[in-house]
């Protein structure tokens, strides 16, 4: 009996052994997992500046220096290069067309025909065939040709600049203003200017001089020169 009654001693302290270390075991886990905490690294934060208020600033003190200069010439953008003596490209303009004015016209020739044929069929002479018949052929070039604009009006639609009107100037006024160029010239070296006979030279002279124009002067050695008023 006695030794039963220690068995069962030594195996209750026993469970009571192993059951304490069990709890230790497990307290000691939980302290090792509260040591392994995680460590939060500090953000660091540096002071900021606006890099597009001082860009300025930074170019002018840079471009003291070369090595400076060519570092902003190379960070610029490359501009384009204008184009130069090239025709800008002339857009074509459509006229509108005047539908209007065609239908109008056809409805006149319709018309025509008609009045034509009730007239031949009524009268029955020739001369009323001709009329008609001409009247009808006129107003068929009427509508097929097409519409001559003045240089003026498309001119104006387009925008292009007016150019100066062009002078004519007959013989006589080219033989006035070449006196006048002159200011002072021979019969003879007009004459073979102008491929003229020193008579007709001398005769156009006159009418000039009897205007107040030009003056004849007869020298007393030579032949007689033609002279412009100032």
């Amino acid at each position: 009996m006695g030794k039963k009654k220690r068995i069962k001693h030594n195996t209750v302290k026993n469970k009571k052994r192993k059951h304490s270390n069990k709890l230790k075991k497990k307290h000691n886990f939980t302290k090792r997992l509260l040591q392994k905490k995680k460590v939060k690294i500090p953000i660091i934060k540096f002071p900021t500046r606006n890099i597009s208020m001082n860009k300025p600033a930074q170019e002018k003190e840079n471009t003291k220096s070369l090595t400076g200069y060519t570092e902003i010439l190379k960070n610029k953008e490359p501009t384009k290069k204008p184009s130069l003596n090239k025709p800008e490209k002339i857009q074509k303009i459509k006229l509108p067309k005047k539908k209007s004015v065609i239908g109008f016209k056809i409805f006149l020739l319709i018309l025509f025909i008609i009045i034509g044929a009730v007239a031949l069929y009524l009268f029955n002479s020739i001369y009323i065939y001709i009329l008609f018949g001409a009247i009808i052929l006129f107003q068929l070039i009427n509508i097929f040709k097409k519409p001559k604009k003045k240089k003026e009006e498309l001119a104006k639609i387009i925008g292009l600049p007016e150019q100066p009107k062009k002078i004519y100037l007959t013989e006589f006024d080219k033989f006035y203003n070449y006196i006048m160029e002159k200011k002072k010239i021979s019969v003879s070296n007009t004459a073979s200017y102008f491929k003229m006979n020193k008579k007709q030279v001398e005769d156009w002279a006159r009418i000039l001089e009897s205007r107040n124009l030009i003056l004849i002067h007869y020298p007393l050695i030579g032949e007689p020169e033609l002279r412009s008023i100032e």
